[in-house]
């Protein structure tokens, strides 16, 4: 990040010092910028501090560009009001031309990138497969609701022992619907890359209290933290497919 000439950032804010007005009562700076990899769409980091700790939010670069927009961001205790919005505006984007900050890619998607899979497999916060040199993938989604896709997406995740897990699913192998099941789960990545491949469901049905919630529980084990990857069908279409 460089500090456009006519500025200064300190602790106290931002100000112009060509024309001695205050910008912001404290540090907001453009750190990043995006591009989404399916429409092309900008999107910028803001980051500024508060309470002595920093905040960023990933908002359209148009909100950046316009001072009504921007003013929004106060309800994220950004140093923004209506009367600095302007001055904020002119000097974020004074900011963004020093800096040349690199291009990012971006996605609301999870799955895989690019053409042939170039920008990889995104998977939660991180994505896997990226080829060496290329621009990293972010996953941005909005945190919505008590399973909102960002609280989804951070829990495909790693954690415990292989070998542990492991030796905890063997028992299935004994079970063939229960086996299949653990392959079902875990056979999403390859759809991108076996041709002619698509989606699928897989339904289970058997009598109550035969198990069927305690290895679905298991197969969502795959992924990361069952219990926020589990879900029921009294949802939404548009909710049970996110």
């Amino acid at each position: 990040v460089v500090i456009p000439r006519g500025y200064a950032v300190n602790a106290d804010g931002v100000l112009d010092t060509e024309n001695e007005q205050v910008v912001a009562t404290a540090p907001v700076l453009m750190t990043a910028v995006y591009s989404d990899v399916d429409n092309g769409k900008a999107r910028v980091r803001l980051s500024w501090t508060y309470g002595g700790r920093w905040i960023h939010r990933v908002v359209p670069r148009n909100q950046a560009a316009d001072a009504r927009q921007l003013v929004g961001l106060s309800e994220a205790l950004a140093p923004v009001n209506s009367a600095t919005a302007t001055a904020a505006v002119k000097f974020l984007a004074a900011q963004e031309a020093a800096s040349r900050l690199p291009l990012r890619h971006s996605t609301s998607r999870q799955g895989w990138h690019g053409k042939d899979h170039s920008l990889g497999f995104v998977l939660g916060d991180v994505g896997e497969g990226q080829p060496s040199g290329a621009w990293p993938v972010e996953l941005q989604l909005p945190a919505e609701g008590e399973k909102g896709p960002a609280l989804v997406a951070a829990a495909l995740c790693e954690s415990g022992r292989l070998e542990e897990w492991r030796q905890m699913v063997a028992p299935m192998a004994k079970r063939p619907v229960a086996l299949l099941g653990l392959g079902a789960s875990a056979a999403p990545p390859l759809l991108g890359v076996i041709a002619g491949s698509r989606s699928f469901v897989l339904d289970v049905y058997a009598d109550t209290s035969s198990g069927k919630t305690s290895a679905a529980r298991v197969w969502a084990s795959v992924w990361g933290k069952w219990d926020v990857l589990e879900t029921k069908w009294d949802a939404t279409k548009v909710g049970l497919e996110r």
